[in-house]
């Protein structure tokens, strides 16, 4: 994981796709109400709430792997 990390910062340069990517699936609060904002303008709230679970879900999974494949290197 830190491997595939390190490789994407590589390719990306600076300020690429990948570091803007890696950035949003923290999901920090600008993207959480920009996330809120455009699922309660389309859908309900129920599915506001989802896809706020749904997202964090990914975000912690990816924040606890790399803080494991930090921990392991």
């Amino acid at each position: 994981m830190l491997a595939l990390s390190r490789r994407l910062d590589a390719l990306s340069g600076a300020r690429g796709v990948a570091y803007w990517a890696k950035k949003m699936i923290v999901l920090p609060i600008g993207e959480r109400m920009a996330l809120i904002s455009v699922t309660a303008a389309l859908f309900d709230a129920r599915v506001t709430f989802l896809a706020l679970l749904v997202w964090g879900a990914v975000a912690l999974a990816y924040t606890a792997a790399g803080r494991m494949a930090r921990s392991f290197a």
